[in-house]
């Protein structure tokens, strides 16, 4: 049965776009309710009150302005979400879908703790590789240019997901893992945001959930493989190497060997011709045998 926002606190799902955050979406909407297409990102909601207060609010003491702030905030954000109590927030790493702020999109979960003390903050990761793999593919469908600068992808990916993780949210969970066990993962993201679920209503959104037919079916241009480890076979190795030299120590930290799991460089056709140029020019060349009189 579906919660109201009057029996709950509120849950932030946050994430970097194209990371699965949809899909978990899809997930805890068994347990609770959210606006079915609006992402409303909390950060530059709130920060746009807050400039609105400090420029306006002529007189009032700095506590005065974190309450009126706090009050607005809360009052605008429960008017936005209507019967929902639940929102889902993916933020961009570079600027083809959408504006970057980072400034403020590092800071989802400080200002759902700020202004929503009770509130459950859950995070969703994936490997970076996967995610500029799913973004590629998703910009070409929708016929948008796909040229993407993979150095402002990497250095948003570290920035947003390392904060978010030492922010502390309530849950953060990997995509990785939600596609090998799906159900312990999920329980674990349900519980820790306060929504206790037993096995056979895990069981029940696992058959609803985890096809990804189901969910190509009703949005093709959200969903298309649902896959781990397609971007082997779609990425170069110039971009592998960019994300590995940038992200690779954080993605190391969440469990993603940029090492073990990248495939071998290539080289490309100009470099394997002048090597074996080179091969043959510094050949020993054989001897010639000297004709018999």
């Amino acid at each position: 049965m579906v919660s109201t926002h009057s029996e709950r606190p509120f849950l932030f799902l946050i994430g970097t776009q194209k990371s699965g955050t949809t899909w978990l979406r899809d997930c805890f909407a068994h347990r609770c309710r959210f606006c079915q297409w609006q992402e409303w990102y909390l950060p530059e909601f709130a920060a746009a009150i807050e400039q609105h207060i400090q420029t306006y609010s002529q007189g009032m003491s700095e506590g005065d302005q974190e309450g009126c702030a706090r009050t607005t905030i809360q009052a605008g954000w429960q008017a936005m979400l209507g019967s929902a109590n639940a929102d889902k927030s993916a933020y961009p790493c570079v600027d083809n879908l959408g504006r970057l702020r980072p400034e403020l999109h590092r800071r989802a979960v400080e200002y759902a703790r700020r202004y929503f003390p009770g509130a459950r903050v859950v995070v969703l990761v994936r490997d970076p590789r996967a995610v500029l793999n799913s973004l590629q593919h998703y910009l070409l469908r929708q016929g948008w240019p796909t040229r993407i600068d993979v150095t402002t992808f990497a250095q948003q990916w570290v920035l947003q997901n390392q904060q978010w993780r030492d922010d502390k949210p309530d849950a953060w969970i990997r995509y990785e893992d939600l596609k090998r066990d799906f159900k312990r993962t999920l329980k674990h993201a349900l519980c820790a945001a306060d929504l206790p679920t037993p096995d056979p209503l895990i069981s029940s959104v696992f058959q609803s959930e985890y096809d990804i037919q189901r969910h190509r079916a009703r949005q093709p241009e959200i969903y298309r493989t649902g896959t781990i480890d397609e971007w082997r076979d779609n990425l170069s190795t110039r971009q592998l190497n960019t994300i590995h030299r940038i992200a690779g120590d954080f993605m190391q930290d969440c469990g993603y060997c940029p090492q073990r799991s990248s495939r071998p460089p290539t080289i490309d056709r100009g470099k394997r011709a002048l090597g074996r140029a080179f091969r043959r020019c510094t050949a020993p060349r054989p001897k010639l045998s000297r004709p018999v009189p």
